[in-house]
């Protein structure tokens, strides 16, 4: 159980998991062009800022439930103690 615990939590997308990794590779093999696209540089510059905003936010968002997650779980095993 703890072994599939450490499993679940390493999948989460936080910076310096391997979820950020995975969600980062998944990200870049969806946005993936065709390979006979023209390459524009104004327009791959904003798609790299677009990319790295949404890892942000995804990294941010999945740090806060985790930590959501400790709290509500150490309120509840106060209230059981009590």
């Amino acid at each position: 159980m703890v072994n599939l615990s450490l499993f679940l939590f390493n999948l989460v997308p936080i910076v310096g998991l391997d979820g950020s990794h995975l969600f980062r590779s998944l990200l870049a093999a969806w946005k993936r062009p065709p390979s006979d696209a023209v390459y524009d540089l104004e327009a791959l510059e904003s798609r790299v800022t677009q990319i790295s905003s949404l890892e942000k936010m995804v990294s941010t968002l999945a740090g806060f439930l985790v930590a959501l997650n400790i709290v509500l779980a150490l309120i509840q095993t106060y209230y059981r103690s009590v």
